[in-house]
């Protein structure tokens, strides 16, 4: 929108590279910098759907039914192969769709208020499909298609034990979160292209950025998405070794 902030000494970014770029003026983007972010791969996009359930669910074993935090349902590897080929034509296969289903209250119920448990499930669906409608028209039918296939597991989820739903679409995650570039939870896809010394581009993989100044961090740099705060601490590592007395030196002054 205009505004113009300054800084003393560093400015720390967690944008997402797309999102990076944009806010730059062109002058202060490297060609290289910006062909890599132009052929940015997001990797796996995500469908997620949320519960709040009377109960936890079951899920059928040779020992009787089950409670479980987590749950798959890939149902062999020829249909994994399938799915994820239907993904790259950008079609939503959905007859034997892979669920991933986490149910957090069965190990705390105190994530849930009135005796009630949580259930999500999150489904590998493309963020650009081949239909002419958009996700918003088709979502809820989306949802009742993974609810489904669980229910082939944990039959004792039926409508009556259901009290509330709230479904995202790879869509409505970008839109709740700009990080979640198209629908990706993991900052971008882990190709050769972006990963290691490519991650978010080459000659950058050291936390600075493209302006003096500008440090990287987040799941657009190495190694990446998921709970691990490497990211954090590297970007630190080298904010301190240019502005600081250096990671050594804080760590033995700590």
């Amino acid at each position: 929108d205009g505004t113009i902030f300054e800084a003393r000494k560093a400015v720390v970014s967690t944008l997402h590279v797309a999102h990076l770029v944009e806010a730059l003026p062109d002058e202060h983007v490297p060609e290289d910098f910006r062909k890599s972010v132009d052929n940015w791969k997001p990797g796996v996009t995500l469908f997620a759907s949320h519960y709040a359930v009377t109960e936890p669910p079951r899920y059928e074993t040779e020992e009787g039914p089950q409670e479980s935090i987590a749950m798959g349902t890939a149902s062999s590897v020829e249909n994994l192969l399938d799915l994820t080929e239907a993904f790259h034509r950008g079609e939503l296969y959905l007859d034997d769709p892979f669920v991933l289903s986490l149910s957090t209250t069965v190990a705390d119920e105190s994530r849930m208020a009135d005796g009630l448990h949580s259930y999500k499930l999150v489904g590998k669906l493309p963020y650009d499909h081949n239909r002419s409608d958009h996700w918003d028209d088709f979502k809820e039918d989306a949802a009742d298609a993974l609810l489904s296939r669980v229910r082939d597991f944990a039959p004792n989820l039926t409508d009556d034990v259901i009290v509330e739903r709230e479904v995202d679409s790879p869509v409505d995650l970008e839109r709740r979160n700009p990080h979640n570039f198209r629908g990706s939870c993991h900052g971008g896809d882990y190709v050769p292209s972006q990963y290691g010394a490519h991650r978010p581009a080459a000659g950058y993989a050291d936390y600075r950025g493209p302006v003096e100044g500008l440090y990287l961090t987040g799941a657009c740099t190495w190694p990446g998405g998921s709970v691990s705060a490497a990211p954090g601490r590297n970007c630190a590592t080298a904010l301190l070794d240019d502005l600081g007395p250096g990671i050594e030196a804080g760590i033995r002054g700590a």
